[in-house]
């Protein structure tokens, strides 16, 4: 990478070092980081150990949408159509925006959640206005993705699930919900088209491009494949 960068910036013609680069990308990308693999069980006793009802809905709707944690930061009260049970995301990995749903479970969760949400005023380039971000701090200001693995961290370990480990296969952390949201909607034949939709993947073959779904087909699927938790 350092030869790449003085080639870029035109020290050098070529990169002595082009096949072995080559060769440790490839075996990066081959590499997998294993991780926990949660059953709904699993899941539903970490929602269920949560007391707060700001962490409660946070890990509720990090697994009923699959959304990365850098999305649910993004996420503001606007964004949320309640008729619709619809999340607009604005900024998505890759940077299109894109959307997912969530069910009455996680409706009521969040309902819960702003009923006692603190914002604060704060500064914006068109002057003052309240803090848009549906999930805030003590502070009233919108809370950060490191907060987030905090708490899903500390409600892993809290209710038995997960365990005080640095070991990425073996934490809990915001992408195990993620990757929860998609094997168990697979397990409930969740058409793949749908959950590649939702989780804001990028298409993978021509005839994904040709597998069109409408908004409210995609709503339709999810909401009969996301699992009910009794939470």
């Amino acid at each position: 990478m350092f030869y790449d960068f003085l080639i870029k910036r035109k020290y050098l013609a070529e990169n002595p070092f082009a096949e072995t680069s080559q060769d440790m990308r490839m075996q990066a990308k081959k590499r997998r980081t294993s991780r926990p693999i949660l059953t709904e069980a699993d899941v539903t006793k970490i929602i269920r150990a949560t007391t707060d009802p700001r962490e409660r809905a946070i890990i509720l709707t990090l697994y009923k949408t699959g959304m990365r944690r850098s999305e649910l930061v993004q996420v503001n009260l606007e964004h949320i159509f309640w008729e619709d049970r619809r999340i607009d995301i604005p900024r998505r990995k890759g940077g299109s925006a894109g959307f997912v749903y969530f069910d009455e479970e996680c409706a009521r969760t969040l309902r819960i959640w702003i009923s006692v949400r603190v914002a604060k005023e704060i500064d914006t380039e068109d002057g003052k206005k309240i803090e848009p971000g549906l999930f805030t701090g003590i502070t009233g200001k919108r809370i950060d993705e490191a907060t987030v693995g905090k708490i899903v961290r500390r409600n892993g370990i809290k209710s038995g699930v997960g365990t005080n480990t640095t070991d990425t296969s073996k934490a809990i952390t915001p992408h195990v919900f993620r990757y929860a949201f998609t094997t168990h909607l697979a397990k409930y034949r969740c058409h793949p088209k749908v959950i590649q939709i939702l989780r804001g993947d990028a298409d993978r073959t021509m005839l994904d491009r040709y597998t069109q779904f409408t908004p409210e087909q995609v709503k339709e699927e999810y909401l009969r494949t996301i699992p009910r938790l009794g939470v």
